[in-house]
């Protein structure tokens, strides 16, 4: 009887024990996901701060991993993304055109956890246009 006991205090032990690691390893994905973005993000910038100065017609790209699940959000000056409650946006020096690209889609998350793109810039003569091809 004793046996039994601890037999099924070990089960109940080990259940928990999973139950921690699993819990754990989602949060771990979560936040490569949004270490991704930032990435990303600081790369768009970068280059869209550079666009600013750059005269009229000038074309450039910048490459970007985003990842599944994620929405990049072009409005005014803000290069945001978001992935699930989480979102983060950055201010570039000058005004983008309204722009978006959506990976929250079932086939995009099915498909890939990270998407390599590569963002071409166009400086006009009053704003930038972006758009990401991948």
């Amino acid at each position: 009887m004793e046996e039994t006991i601890w037999i099924i205090v070990g089960i109940i032990a080990v259940l928990i024990t999973l139950g921690g690691l699993v819990n754990l390893v989602g949060k771990n994905s979560q936040e490569e996901k949004r270490v991704s973005a930032d990435q990303s993000l600081d790369a768009l910038l970068t280059m869209c701060n550079k666009m600013c100065k750059m005269p009229a017609q000038t074309y450039l790209s910048v490459s970007a991993n985003l990842p599944s699940g994620s929405i990049l959000n072009i409005t005014g000056n803000l290069i945001c993304v978001e992935i699930r409650d989480w979102r983060k946006c950055r201010r570039c020096e000058c005004t983008l055109e309204p722009y978006q690209l959506n990976l929250s889609t079932s086939e995009a998350i099915k498909l890939f956890t990270t998407h390599k793109y590569e963002c071409f810039f166009l400086r006009n003569p009053d704003n930038l246009t972006m758009e990401c091809k991948g």
